[in-house]
């Protein structure tokens, strides 16, 4: 959960009520009156005590979502952006702290592929997100860039551990949305490192475990070429290709996040914010996952059986 606003309460729900803490500063909860909110598509950023903040309007399901996601990458230790519960102009969702660090600055995966068509002087009619966003191409996309490092080698390596272990978690999750624009780098003039792992409500979208699938069908408005996820594929080609080193690094991120320890999250989620997540979510949530688990589970004995 993100530090910080304490100061401001929660409403009855137990989100954090900014429409309260906006009308009493302002006299006003109007966005477009406030200097110092500002909306960006559907994201509302808005500073407070000098700090700013990123608001997301969500779903019900799709908060809690994003807070599972927030307490699983946290339970594994990997670096992500925290979330909160807040509402703001009518409008609920969730609520991260603004993590750029000023020593650095941040590229998306989007920016980077771009810049890779630009250098090589690629025809924009070529370009295509589902070949330049998997672990191998982004490897040499890293390498190019960072040549002239000195530490090269130490940048790209770090750089490929994160990214290997964000991969794994979109798998685990069937987190569909694990686009080249949901995922930055930071970099300077000697160094670059994979930016904190954020934006998972779209994990579990799609699973269909009543007709025993496991596809994921989404159309992306903004490149028609990613149209499909389809995560025990992804697992399938990932134990084939990885070295034992990171197929026993999946092996037990995957041990760590069972069914029961899901659940045992949402049970603490709800204890940390005095809030009640409701039985059709939370059945909804754990149904999914549990569903999605198990079929991991049987590629995993089926692959490795080959191996043996």
């Amino acid at each position: 959960m993100i530090k910080g606003l304490n100061f401001i309460e929660r409403n009855l729900d137990g989100y954090i009520d900014l429409d309260s803490y906006l009308l009493e500063k302002y006299g006003s909860v109007m966005i477009k009156n406030n200097s110092d909110i500002k909306r960006d598509s559907n994201i509302i950023m808005i500073t407070i005590n000098n700090d700013i903040y990123y608001f997301k309007p969500c779903s019900n399901e799709e908060i809690f979502k994003e807070m599972l996601a927030d307490k699983m990458l946290e339970y594994l230790g990997i670096e992500h952006a925290c979330y909160d519960l807040a509402c703001i102009n009518g409008e609920y969702g969730v609520i991260s702290q603004n993590f750029k660090d000023s020593n650095y600055n941040y590229i998306s995966g989007d920016d980077l592929i771009y810049e890779y068509y630009n250098d090589n002087n690629l025809e924009k009619k070529e370009f295509n997100f589902d070949k330049f966003n998997n672990l191998i191409d982004i490897w040499n996309l890293l390498e190019i860039r960072y040549n002239y490092y000195p530490n090269k080698e130490v940048i790209v390596k770090n750089i490929m551990y994160n990214l290997n272990e964000k991969f794994m978690f979109d798998i685990i999750t069937c987190q569909w949305d694990g686009a080249s624009y949901n995922w930055m780098i930071a970099e300077n003039s000697t160094y670059a490192k994979l930016a904190p792992v954020y934006d998972n409500q779209k994990m579990l979208d799609g699973l269909d475990y009543d007709k025993n699938k496991n596809l994921n069908i989404k159309v992306d408005e903004f490149n028609p070429t990613r149209t499909e996820y389809d995560n025990l594929v992804e697992l399938k080609k990932y134990l084939n290709y990885s070295s034992e080193e990171f197929v026993q690094i999946f092996k037990n991120m995957f041990k760590s996040l069972t069914p029961a320890n899901i659940k045992w999250m949402l049970i603490t989620i709800e204890s940390e914010l005095r809030i009640k997540i409701s039985h059709k979510i939370k059945e909804s949530i754990l149904a999914r996952y549990t569903y999605n688990y198990n079929q991991i589970e049987k590629i995993l004995e089926e692959e490795l059986s080959k191996k043996r």
